[in-house]
């Protein structure tokens, strides 16, 4: 499976975090600049994990492709490119937007987990720029995807693991005191299946 993990931040994916033998994952965040993704590498956090291995301890930064712009990202890869987009607790951004849609291929999917709370997570139907999912006109290209209830397929596995061991946190304004970490729990999960290009 090839995946575009969008709004990575400082808790990017390996395929190896996510159990995958064959294919790879892709981490992109528009906010990050390389020296941040560098400092990461080797910021601790307090179960003596590091960012870039966050499930699997054996992981290396060397096994986590990461990209802080989008100009770098369509050098390395074409339209179509990916199976699935996946974002966890997406804020501030359209995971499917002019930029990152062009990358999913037809029958492709789009894979969100975050917390009831956030509106990022919304589907809005209309062409009027406002928080949710996607932007303005893209959402006609899409169609609910049902997970089904299977330990083999792709979706289902990647959505329990990640609400399993992903730690998430906010520090999102009128979330609490200014710079304080909160746990969000990750009760939320919402699919879409790429109907047109």
């Amino acid at each position: 499976m090839r995946i575009l993990n969008v709004g990575a931040g400082d808790r990017p994916l390996s395929k190896h975090d996510l159990s995958m033998d064959q294919g790879f994952v892709v981490n992109y965040d528009p906010g990050l600049e390389l020296a941040q993704i560098e400092q990461y590498a080797f910021r601790s956090l307090n179960a003596g994990r590091i960012f870039f291995n966050y499930f699997e301890d054996n992981v290396s930064p060397h096994d986590v492709v990461y990209f802080g712009n989008m100009r770098d990202l369509k050098a390395y890869f074409r339209e179509s490119s990916f199976e699935t987009i996946l974002s966890v607790s997406p804020y501030g951004f359209h995971v499917i937007n002019p930029d990152t849609n062009p990358f999913l291929g037809m029958g492709g999917k789009v894979l969100t987990l975050g917390n009831a709370r956030n509106q990022w997570l919304d589907v809005r139907f209309t062409d009027d720029e406002v928080p949710g999912i996607f932007a303005p006109g893209l959402s006609r290209d899409y169609s609910s995807y049902s997970i089904p209830d299977s330990p083999v397929d792709p979706c289902r596995f990647i959505s329990e693991r990640i609400q399993a061991e992903y730690v998430s946190f906010t520090t999102a304004p009128g979330q609490g005191q200014s710079g304080m970490l909160q746990r969000t729990a990750l009760d939320v999960v919402k699919a879409f299946t790429k109907n047109n290009l």
